[in-house]
């Protein structure tokens, strides 16, 4: 079987900076014999985004108190990726062992001028960090008498390399790596036909952070044939990334405005989730589910204004940081039934409240953030889908999704206030097309409208990229 994806997204709008998304996927799966099948996936992913003094970014930045013309900033990111899997299905015992790598680049384009003639010309910048993920994967299923239990393990390995220099200071090429090692066991047991508890236990082994053990329990009772109440606790835990504990790695962020090191004094982020919900399944196609969740972090990754000037680049200097501790809790709801021959209806809604329980976090102004959302956490959001089966081989989606209004406080762009933006809603329509038993053909054009919410200032200053319109295709073939 071959599956090849290739997705585009190319955007041009005042003030909001031109974006140009593309991805390329291509998957194959052997299967030798009936129970086992090897996989192979590569793919690449690209994004350009171009900002423009006047229009994308302010004209001029404050440098140290001398005012500076800004340029033109293209910035390209490219992703390599590739992954090998082996599965086999033998008897009572199941396994899947994989290793899956990729690998970034940033180059950024800029502009200068020639000082003899006064021209202005564009070149690359000699800066091109690469970052490279390796990871391997091995998990063991046993179906034994009354219970299932699961065990494994994961090796990671991070590098990340910075060949010249930062703000136009003179470094040698610096290289950081770490590893990160886990085992993990997990036990279903079936107390019951109608209950079943399930254990587990993670280690983790962290080159910078050490061990940490991270155990869970979960419970799944069926009240009746169409009833099931499930709820359970864990614990987790999430290392910085490189790039995030490197001193020597600078990010550039406010659109050149200000630059951001990496902080080797981070403390990993840590959690415990707890969750119960009830499901229900008439049997004929009608599911329903709502689940509450709660969960508390401590050390929550964040970052933020220092309000100091970099010495080397004479931009605003923002640093990595931990948020003491965090709270997420809310409901999770969700329907699907149909309801006519061939037409089936599917909905969920997410309420969030999320709120900064320490005094870590600080605006300019010197107001705490203590008691506001954290960032990029809309309270409501929902998402609706109508699939209509057209005949054996044709079927068709509709599909729209609202994201309710967020805060953006960690003050960024150059504002030293909390920055709300408000609510917006996308569509997407899509089709697959079975030519044969063989192949099959999916096609969709997501977010059709071309809606990427409104900006929280008059020069874009979105926080993450806008996902646009995107024309998708994918097409898959067996033999």
């Amino acid at each position: 079987m071959v599956v090849a994806t290739y997705v585009q997204k190319i955007k041009l709008r005042m003030g909001k900076g031109r974006n140009d998304n593309k991805n390329i996927t291509a998957k194959l799966a052997f299967t030798p014999t009936d129970n086992q099948t090897i996989l192979l996936e590569a793919g690449r992913n690209s994004l350009q985004r171009t900002t423009t003094p006047g229009k994308s970014m302010s004209e001029f930045t404050n440098r140290g108190g001398r005012l500076d013309k800004n340029k033109m900033l293209e910035t390209n990111n490219d992703r390599n990726h590739w992954a090998l899997t082996y599965k086999n299905q033998f008897d009572i015992l199941h396994s899947e062992l994989s290793v899956y790598q990729e690998q970034t680049k940033r180059v950024q384009k800029t502009e200068g001028v020639d000082k003899a003639t006064g021209n202005s010309y564009k070149y690359y910048e000699d800066r091109r960090p690469e970052i490279t993920n390796t990871v391997f994967d091995a998990k063991f299923t046993a179906f034994l008498p009354d219970n299932v239990m699961t065990f494994g393990g994961q090796y990671q390995y991070a590098r990340l390399k910075d060949e010249s220099s930062v703000g136009g200071k003179e470094v040698k090429q610096s290289t950081i790596t770490a590893d990160q090692k886990a085992l993990f066991l997990e036990d279903e047991f079936s107390v019951t036909d109608n209950l079943a508890l399930t254990g587990g236990i993670r280690l983790d082994d962290h080159e910078y952070y050490g061990k940490h053990w991270n155990p869970r329990a979960y419970a799944v009772y069926h009240l009746t044939d169409e009833f099931t109440i499930k709820g359970g606790i864990a614990k987790a835990f999430k290392a910085p990334s490189l790039r995030e504990i490197s001193p020597q790695y600078g990010t550039s962020t406010e659109k050149g405005r200000a630059i951001m090191y990496g902080n080797r004094d981070l403390k990993p982020e840590t959690s415990v989730s707890q969750e119960i919900g009830v499901g229900y399944d008439n049997g004929d196609g009608f599911t329903a589910n709502v689940t509450f969740f709660n969960t508390e972090f401590k050390d929550k990754l964040t970052n933020y204004d220092t309000g100091e000037i970099d010495p080397i680049t004479g931009l605003k200097l923002y640093q990595y940081d931990n948020v003491g501790k965090a709270n997420i809790k809310g409901i999770e709801t969700a329907v699907a039934f149909p309801v006519a021959d061939n037409w089936r209806v599917s909905a969920n809604y997410t309420y969030i409240n999320s709120k900064r329980k320490s005094d870590d976090e600080k605006l300019g102004s010197g107001e705490s953030l203590k008691g506001y959302p954290l960032d990029m956490t809309p309270k409501h959001s929902a998402n609706a889908r109508v699939d209509w089966q057209y005949d054996e081989a044709t079927s068709f989606y509709a599909n729209t999704a609202y994201t309710g209004k967020q805060i953006w406080a960690a003050q960024r762009n150059g504002y030293t206030g909390a920055r709300y933006r408000s609510g917006y809603t996308t569509f997407d329509l899509g089709m697959t097309y079975n030519f044969n038993k063989n192949t099959m053909l999916n096609l969709a054009v997501l977010n059709i409208t071309d809606e990427t919410g409104p900006a929280v200032n008059d020069k874009g200053g979105n926080w993450v990229v806008d996902e646009g319109r995107r024309y998708w295709a994918n097409i898959k073939y067996s033999f």
